[in-house]
């Protein structure tokens, strides 16, 4: 098996909306220790519920089913790192992917990006080699072929995830952790490295910096905070 590396960085803590979020649905962030969490079960989730349901899987159906939570868990580590947006990492292809250079990138299109401006977000060295892995794992793909499947509907699968992992959708306050707020883990994670405003606003790509979620502290299920690093093991065939 391949050992994928670990999602280490600085800590997040809860976040609340920006003044541009809908009052409908105020987001949060999580705090490391759930996040840590909920890529593990994302990862292990489609296998786990195949066995609990007591279905004879062949090696082939393993296998499928442990690229699907690796995907999934990868997709939410590259949104949490670079604050790309779903339908962006919906239109992201090898092509986008610069890994080669001494400073690894990845491009948002003009033509996928939500102020129609071509992009580039600097991809952090373990990020790079977790995907890097997942080249290697998909060793058919072509420079335009998506890498990752992103639905519309990847929202129910984050849901089933968070369940899996114990986190509410929904906290006491009535904001909720679906898949843009992990755009709010970004802007906490830039908070916390300390990274100046104006440069997390280019990083977050905001018209205005009054638009970066306020620092708020707190966890959903009760635990503490930190800014140790995250890490988290992953596994693939």
């Amino acid at each position: 098996s391949r050992r994928i590396t670990p999602l280490e960085g600085e800590g997040m803590a809860r976040g609340s909306p920006g003044p541009c979020m809908p009052i409908r649905r105020q987001r949060s962030a999580l705090p490391p220790v759930d996040l840590v969490r909920l890529l593990e079960r994302t990862r292990t989730r489609p296998l786990m519920e195949a066995r609990r349901e007591g279905r004879i899987l062949s090696l082939q159906e393993v296998r499928s089913l442990e690229h699907e939570g690796m995907e999934r868990a990868l997709v939410y580590k590259t949104a949490i790192l670079t604050g790309i947006r779903r339908g962006e990492l919906e239109q992201l292809t090898w092509g986008d992917l610069d890994l080669d250079s001494q400073r690894p990138t990845l491009r948002v299109k003009a033509s996928a990006s939500k102020n129609g401006r071509e992009a580039y977000q600097v991809v952090r060295q373990d990020l790079g080699a977790d995907l890097a892995a997942w080249r290697t794992m998909n060793p058919q793909a072509q420079e335009g072929a998506a890498i990752f499947r992103v639905p519309v509907t990847i929202n129910q699968d984050l849901k089933k995830d968070l369940a899996a992992a114990e986190i509410d959708y929904e906290d006491a306050q009535g904001r909720v952790f679906d898949f843009h707020s992990f755009r709010h883990c970004t802007a906490t994670l830039l908070r916390r490295a300390k990274v100046d405003p104006r440069l997390s606003q280019a990083v977050m790509r905001h018209s205005d910096i009054r638009l970066l979620p306020p620092p708020r502290t707190g966890g959903r299920s009760g635990r503490a905070s930190s800014a140790a690093p995250l890490s988290m093991s992953w596994r693939s065939v």
